[in-house]
């Protein structure tokens, strides 16, 4: 059987359940292939670079337009596809010959869901959604299979007018060594605290937090950037007990070596961080569906969430 999973660089999120999706499934049928496509780079592979650049500049500069954007797109109606879309889609079909599609991302789900709906194509389409907030954007009328992260996404969904019985509470799914936990409790007094900002290293940048932070006796602390070069640069070296590294494979380590993650609230990290068992600590979420991530986590108890930019984050790290 060949599976098709379709996801896109939007952050690292989508591409990082992808390749979940893929390990568990190579996993329980390894008599399957399955393939990873981005289906930005796919569709516009001379542009798609261009387009996570801007993405990138919205996302973290310009976050009101990007929410005014989500929130006006939030009940978009389906728009037929171009006649050069649908023969890139046939090509992509083509190539990769599908038994069954699986996306991570509301843009392949769109696609493929017009292509099924224009072309009268009966491949199952499986829509996987990171967050626990369901825009309108993930809900197309030929997807087949929805799984989510909570029962609350299930409800968000069925109030959307999809039917209950193809929707599964699956969770986020997380690459497998987020899942392979360590249990083993350190003797150390040394307090790890882990600061992530996710792929696109959007993390908090107020110096006084970090000079608080790098006073903290019995207190270690990590930052990983991500692919944020001018935070790096910035952060490196500055502090004589803060450590800064870029972009890494084996932020498990860090997550399940640490005692509490200051982390943005993103779908994927929130998943990885339950697996991994820490708590989080999330400053002013600002991006609109990390904003019903952060709720999620109060609700839940999975950490705190400081909204009041005036709070005093030291006292209350």
């Amino acid at each position: 059987m060949n599976i098709l999973i379709l996801t896109g660089s939007f952050g690292m999120g989508h591409n990082s359940s992808a390749v979940a999706i893929k390990q568990e499934l190579i996993k329980q049928y390894n008599d399957s292939k399955c393939f990873i496509v981005d289906i930005n780079e796919y569709m516009f592979p001379a542009l798609h670079s261009i387009i996570y650049k801007g993405f990138n500049v919205v996302a973290h500069k310009y976050h009101h337009i990007y929410n005014s954007v989500c929130k006006i797109s939030e009940n978009q109606t389906h728009t037929p596809l171009s006649s050069i879309f649908m023969k890139k889609i046939d090509n992509l079909l083509i190539e990769y010959s599908p038994n069954i599609i699986i996306s991570t991302l509301p843009m392949s789900s769109k696609l493929i869901s017009q292509y099924k709906v224009q072309s009268n194509c009966k491949l199952p389409l499986i829509t996987c959604v990171t967050d626990v907030s369901v825009h309108g954007s993930w809900v197309n009328q030929k997807t087949d299979v929805y799984f989510v992260a909570s029962q609350i996404s299930k409800d968000k969904l069925i109030e959307k007018g999809v039917h209950k019985e193809d929707i599964y509470v699956t969770g986020i799914p997380v690459k497998e060594d987020f899942i392979k936990i360590n249990n083993n409790l350190s003797e150390s007094n040394i307090k790890n605290i882990l600061v992530m900002g996710g792929g696109l290293g959007i993390i908090p940048l107020k110096n006084s937090l970090y000079k608080d932070l790098n006073r903290m006796e019995n207190v270690k602390v990590t930052i990983i950037t991500g692919k944020n070069k001018k935070i790096f640069n910035e952060l490196n070296g500055k502090y004589s007990n803060i450590e800064v590294i870029d972009f890494c494979n084996n932020v498990h380590e860090y997550m399940q070596n640490s005692d509490i993650i200051i982390s943005k609230p993103g779908g994927i990290t929130l998943f990885e961080a339950i697996y991994s068992q820490i708590p989080m600590f999330v400053i002013c979420p600002f991006l609109e569906q990390e904003i019903e991530n952060a709720n999620f986590i109060e609700k839940h108890g999975i950490g705190k969430v400081i909204w009041n930019k005036e709070d005093n984050l030291y006292e209350q790290i």
